[in-house]
């Protein structure tokens, strides 16, 4: 099981063992020790990791301590603050530990912990219900949102037969969104009528939709907010079409060459992001914690970025672009974040799956089962999350394992591209397309608990 932790020395086991089996009293002509009380406190547990926080009362210089898993030394190190904190990687979901940490000066053990017990979170099943229907006879969808069994947003384009032409004298009706009311879809044609990309909805009479710019329901009409009318945005900055909102009075909106706008209730403000990357996702845990990433590939400039703004400042967690920068990791190909927690971000892109440490800016690449590109990612729990992508793919990652839905493999003869999720503690909403006979037809995959 590898451990990850702030700083890692290599240590002589048996020696060790040695020094807990017959620590060394302090010679009476050595200088008087420090208050070096050492406490061990539980910071917080995973399905696959432990973190805790080892903590000395008065150190004036630097201390030494060692750590115990069960009956295993698992770390031994060098501490130049108060404490240190470990995270102790790899660990089985469900599974009990004890622990317990030893304050060590000149490889003399001075004092012990009392001992902590922790336990794994539980990983969720990846057992699912799957239906699958298809949308009019042509189109795209891009984006859902669930509200719940019997409330249910797609936005797109869906276009319907309209056999006596009353629409546009084309025999052929354009709609941008559908909603299921659980029992069966109404479509509609939102604000303008133009095919939508992303969707947020804080309640019946607030919702949020965008292609190019944001568009609002507040119970009685829709408004429109052409930016770049209003002199937020450019004609150079490109549209904005993905969102996320903290409260009603707090919603970004982030899109093409870097553009990133924030509502306050009243105006639209354009922030700066540093990057002329297109901007595919973003998300936040509120209104000072919030995550953004990018990815450009078919049209310059080609490259990947990460940000996070802190309701203040923006930071760059990473920014590549081709051909400039060489030797950028996978991970600077991320289109799309989930998280639920300040610890850690799922992310998934054009190489796999990545779960990102906030704590210590470290990427781990996952080992998982998709070899298509991956669009979007979501999830109720960070034991339960769900990723889509192009191959027909929808992997679930339950906090220990990623698992291929292989029903799902089917739709579109295999070649389905997944766009956008909605993930709710009892369903699943995944919606796409597929091109046959010359033309993109919608699907909506929902998926539900068994």
């Amino acid at each position: 099981r590898p451990l990850q932790i702030m700083t890692l020395l290599t240590f002589n086991l048996s020696l060790l063992i040695l020094l807990f089996a017959c620590p060394q009293p302090p010679d009476e002509n050595d200088p008087p020790l420090r208050n070096t009380d050492i406490s061990l406190e539980l910071v917080d547990t995973w399905t696959r990791s432990i973190t805790l926080k080892a903590i000395v009362e008065d150190p004036t210089q630097s201390w030494g301590v060692i750590l115990m898993r069960d009956d295993s030394i698992i770390l031994e190190t060098e501490v130049f603050d108060t404490d240190t904190t470990v995270v102790d990687y790899g660990l089985p979901a469900q599974t009990a530990f004890t622990y317990q940490a030893f304050f060590t000066e000149d490889s003399l053990i001075l004092d012990s912990s009392a001992v902590v017990g922790a336990t794994t979170l539980d990983s969720s099943s990846h057992a699912m219900d799957w239906t699958v229907q298809t949308l009019g006879i042509e189109g795209v969808l891009r984006d859902a949102w669930i509200v719940d069994e019997n409330d249910i947003w797609v936005v797109g384009q869906i276009i319907m037969d309209d056999p006596d032409s009353s629409f546009n004298g084309t025999g052929r009706e354009t709609f941008n969104a559908a909603h299921w009311n659980g029992s069966e879809w109404e479509m509609l044609r939102l604000s303008y009528g133009q095919p939508l990309e992303g969707i947020f909805v804080f309640n019946e009479n607030d919702i949020w939709v965008a292609s190019g710019v944001p568009c609002h329901w507040d119970g009685q009409e829709w408004t429109n907010y052409h930016l770049w009318n209003m002199g937020v945005l450019s004609e150079e900055d490109g549209g904005v079409p993905h969102i996320w909102g903290a409260s009603p009075d707090d919603i970004y909106f982030v899109g093409r060459k870097g553009s990133i706008v924030h509502y306050d209730g009243v105006e639209f403000v354009k922030l700066e992001s540093g990057t002329d990357i297109n901007l595919t996702d973003i998300w936040g845990l509120d209104e000072n914690d919030i995550w953004i990433v990018g990815g450009s590939t078919t049209i310059q400039p080609w490259g990947g970025v990460m940000l996070h703004y802190d309701g203040i400042s923006m930071r760059e967690i990473y920014q590549f672009h081709w051909p400039e920068d060489s030797g950028s990791p996978s991970e600077a190909s991320t289109r799309a974040i989930w998280t639920d927690n300040e610890k850690y971000l799922y992310a998934t892109g054009y190489s796999g799956q990545h779960i990102y440490d906030n704590r210590r800016n470290y990427f781990h690449k996952e080992e998982s089962p998709n070899v298509w590109v991956h669009n979007k990612i979501r999830g109720s729990a960070e034991n339960d999350v769900f990723s889509v992508g192009a191959g027909s793919e929808v992997v679930h990652y339950n906090g220990s394992t990623y698992y291929l839905h292989q029903e799902l493999k089917e739709v579109g003869w295999g070649y389905t591209l997944w766009r956008g999720l909605d993930v709710s503690e009892n369903l699943v909403v995944v919606v796409g397309d597929v091109a046959y006979n010359y033309a993109p037809h919608a699907y909506v995959a929902i998926g539900a608990r068994n």
